[in-house]
């Protein structure tokens, strides 16, 4: 009403100059600020373009955009901040500008014809890519904004893509996902065509790479996307779009615990990149089949090809891969050779490659990266020497990484090992929710892949405290998922866990189904020259057959185990029990020889 004339304000009282009554009251907020606009007609347009801006705007921005005299668009600033539509900080140049509330912008925005509105937005994202190349380099998804506005889909396009790309650099997922999607739905309004389908694939592969952070690999949404992008290669995609599809649909069959279809996909990946030529490709190719042979208990092959990605691996020219296969490829190279060694044998070895991993990777700063390799080069590797010493710590920290970067796969892993961890610190009832917990979370991500060893430590867990119907169904679906999945590689073990629980809870025959089970869990080792696991079971073999008078054969089959590990000639502490009780056994059997030997 004051800017409309019709009424003045004195010392304590308003003056009415005309009648009120031929003043329109507007119905709703926005028609009132709408109004209050159209009376500042002369400064309107500045308000328009800064509503196109944002909600905030920098002096330096609106001056470039609006190419109006430098006094005459500060007093148009100074008239809309003194009628308090937009608020002020600083003094131009530097100043910055806010709408008091976004219905004021709103309002602005709207009162915009469609063609002035399109041309604006072009304008914006011009001057933003010409005159400020920071915020160009730095905000992608800021030019992708202002470029869908004026209708220029496919530059909008590239400029999400960008965005999502640079937000997986830094781990902000959730944040990538929602630019791919985007463009996704920008690409729709796109005419069929090989430029579209091009855009499609790149947009797709990089999705694939969030939602594998996000959802997990073996997540169907995950998989869906992937396999989607598949469909649109050909011979004008890329070898960077090409493999990072190949690799998240191996990964898909890995986590799932599909060993046929991993086996075929990492055998695709290697026949493409010895087409291609590229050692960084080969480095990923040599480390994925390695990883399917090692899960199918094929250490000495597996191994081979470990070895092969660590050499092809560059620390300097392929660390830009972490953000194109969601860890660094260096550092998962080294946490499965560190497994293949240590299952062969090499425990020296496969300590220091494991520490290799941790340390290169601390180094990288790469939140997936770190928690990927924390799981394997620690977790895991703890998991198999029974020394949960640290596993709390590591455990927590992991999982601290993944709720504040959205990495639910690796969260689940986190509190699979923070559980086990308590278990072996005699916490079976604390051990046992957080260890189901997290396997339940494992699961809820479509993941297969090691359950069978999981499910194994969880059915012994559940012996300890006592609670037999759940220890023995739970050590069956063990098995029946190794035997599912065809993925074996921990079957040894878990045998061996199994005939261990089988003791615990006793029973007539529970000796006889012992030893049955320790004799097939040996057997499956050495044919798999599986070392570790072979002491493991001897180990246990050993200690059963003692406790029943047979002395000799215990020391035997443990004799044969220990001399079959590869030795560095140092000592190894993880050998120590098995090698305290060869000696007993040792002494113990001389003993029995030598009263055998006075009674004849």
């Amino acid at each position: 009403m004051l800017e409309s004339g019709l009424l003045q304000e004195a010392d304590d009282h308003f003056v009415s100059l005309a009648p009120l009554r031929s003043l329109a009251i507007p119905a709703t907020l926005q028609d009132s600020l709408t109004a209050r606009l159209d009376r500042l007609a002369p400064v309107r347009d500045i308000a328009q373009i800064g509503a196109v801006l944002g909600r905030e705007f920098p002096y330096r921005l609106i001056a470039a955009v609006a190419e109006t005299p430098a006094n005459r668009l500060r007093a148009a600033l100074a008239q809309l901040t003194a009628a308090e539509l937009i608020f002020g900080r600083g003094e131009p140049p530097e100043a910055t500008y806010t709408f008091k509330h976004a219905l004021v912008q709103d309002a602005a925005y709207d009162s915009l014809l469609r063609s002035r509105r399109q041309a604006l937005h072009q304008r914006v994202a011009t001057v933003l890519t010409e005159s400020f190349p920071d915020i160009a380099e730095t905000q992608p998804e800021l030019i992708a904004h202002h470029l869908a506005q004026a209708g220029l889909v496919e530059p909008a396009i590239d400029q999400m893509l960008r965005a999502g790309q640079r937000a997986i650099a830094r781990s902000a997922n959730a944040e990538a996902i929602g630019q791919i999607k985007q463009a996704l739905d920008l690409l729709g309004t796109l005419p069929e065509g090989p430029e579209r389908a091009a855009r499609a694939l790149s947009l797709e592969a990089t999705l694939g790479q969030a939602m594998i952070a996000t959802k997990g690999y073996a997540s169907a949404e995950t998989k869906d996307v992937l396999l989607r992008a598949r469909t649109h290669i050909n011979d004008a995609t890329t070898p960077e779009q090409k493999f990072s599809v190949l690799y998240g649909i191996w990964a898909c069959y890995y986590v799932g615990a599909d060993v046929a279809m991993q086996r075929e996909a990492a055998a695709d990946f290697l026949e493409q990149a010895e087409a291609h030529g590229d050692t960084a490709m080969l480095c990923v190719a040599h480390r994925i089949l390695g990883s399917t042979l090692l899960t199918m208990g094929e250490f000495l092959i597996a191994r081979m090809h470990l070895q092969r990605a660590r050499e092809l691996y560059s620390p300097e020219q392929h660390a830009v891969l972490r953000y194109q296969f969601g860890q660094d490829i260096g550092g998962a190279a080294l946490c499965y050779l560190s497994w293949a060694l240590w299952h062969l044998g090499h425990l020296d070895e496969a300590r220091e490659v494991a520490r290799e991993a941790v340390a290169m990777t601390e180094a990288l700063h790469h939140p997936h990266s770190l928690a990927y390799v924390v799981c394997h080069a620690r977790g895991l590797i703890d998991m198999f020497r029974g020394d949960a010493t640290h596993a709390r710590d590591y455990a927590s920290t992991v999982i601290e990484i993944c709720e504040e970067h959205g990495f639910p796969f690796w969260a689940a892993g986190g509190r699979i090992l923070k559980g086990w961890a308590a278990i072996e610190e005699s916490r079976p009832d604390e051990g046992i929710e957080l260890l189901r917990a997290g396997i339940a979370a494992w699961r809820r991500t479509g993941a297969r892949l090691w359950l069978s060893l999981f499910l194994a430590v969880e059915a012994e867990a559940h012996a300890k405290a006592g609670r037999e119907s759940a220890a023995r169904s739970t050590i069956d679906e063990a098995m029946v998922i190794a035997e599912e999945t065809g993925e074996t590689w921990a079957v040894p073990e878990v045998l061996r866990i199994h005939a261990g629980i089988v003791l615990r809870l006793g029973g007539d025959a529970a000796a006889e189904e012992a030893e049955a089970l320790l004799r097939q869990a040996l057997t499956t080792a050495r044919a798999r020259q599986a070392r570790w696991w072979e002491l493991q079971a001897s180990r246990d073999l050993a200690l059963l057959w003692s406790e029943a008078g047979r002395v000799t054969e215990a020391r035997d089959v443990l004799a044969a185990a220990l001399a079959r590990l590869p030795r560095s000639g140092k000592p190894q502490p993880d050998l120590m029990p098995a090698e305290t009780l060869l000696k007993k056994l040792t002494e113990a059997a001389a003993v029995l020889g030598e009263d055998r030997g006075t009674g004849s």
